[in-house]
């Protein structure tokens, strides 16, 4: 999402499974045909007001669609950047998944270059397929069973902290993974072991991963599931 200060002004990208669109909402107090102005300028044609996302659900805002296609990323650039030039007072913020934010001055082409391209990078991950996602799931669980010997709970904490149940759920599922469901599960069992081993650490002080390379694993699992967009493997596609 990026926020023009002041003016409510958004970016948040289509999500999946729905066509490859890039939304823009800003308050109708500010003026859609400027918008629209600048959109056209960059080469850019907003589709039919009938496509907008959700309006009935912001009553307060007017929502501006456009198809994602090649020139896109440089066609918002040039865009945000004419819209700058008339708010020069403001900036951009590009709010990312997990917390944390980024900014840009409008006064600044360089600025505003960063955000769009920071922006480009996050439309296209939201805009992987559920296959593509697994890619890396199956990845870093592979990488994970592969030391799972390094993987080590202490007594008497192996009666509190699952981690042996979660690894066994991992290895039942990984060779036979090929259902919503089953991926879903499986992205339970990781989130298992990696709030397992989070645990371990709060109680003891030490990891569950007892070598380098175990707490590689465990690391690349938590960033991989970190990461995953929300809801990705729940429904059958």
């Amino acid at each position: 999402m990026i926020t023009m200060e002041a003016d409510n002004f958004y970016f948040f990208p289509t999500r999946i499974g729905e066509p490859q669109r890039i939304y823009l909402r800003l308050e109708r107090e500010t003026g859609r045909a400027t918008l629209e102005q600048e959109l056209r300028k960059a080469g850019i044609e907003p589709l039919p007001h009938d496509v907008d996302f959700s309006t009935r659900n912001f009553p307060d805002y007017a929502v501006i669609a456009v198809t994602v296609g090649p020139g896109i990323w440089l066609a918002l650039r040039t865009a945000i950047r004419g819209l700058a030039e008339r708010h020069r007072h403001k900036g951009f913020i590009l709010e990312l998944p997990g917390g944390g934010s980024m900014s840009a001055d409008g006064h600044s082409a360089k600025e505003v270059a960063r955000l769009l391209s920071a922006a480009e990078g996050l439309f296209e991950h939201v805009s992987q397929t559920p296959d593509q996602h697994f890619v890396a799931v199956d990845r870093v669980a592979r990488q994970l069973l592969a030391h799972r010997a390094d993987l080590v709970v202490p007594e008497p904490w192996a009666t509190i902290v699952s981690i042996d149940s979660s690894l066994d759920g991992v290895a039942a599922l990984l060779d036979d993974c090929r259902t919503m469901q089953q991926r879903h599960a499986l992205v339970g069992f990781l989130t298992g072991v990696v709030n397992g081993n989070r645990n371990l650490e709060d109680m003891t002080g030490q990891p569950a991963a007892t070598t380098a390379e175990s707490q590689q694993a465990l690391a690349a699992v938590a960033e991989v599931i970190r990461d995953l967009p929300r809801g990705i493997f729940e429904n059958e596609s």
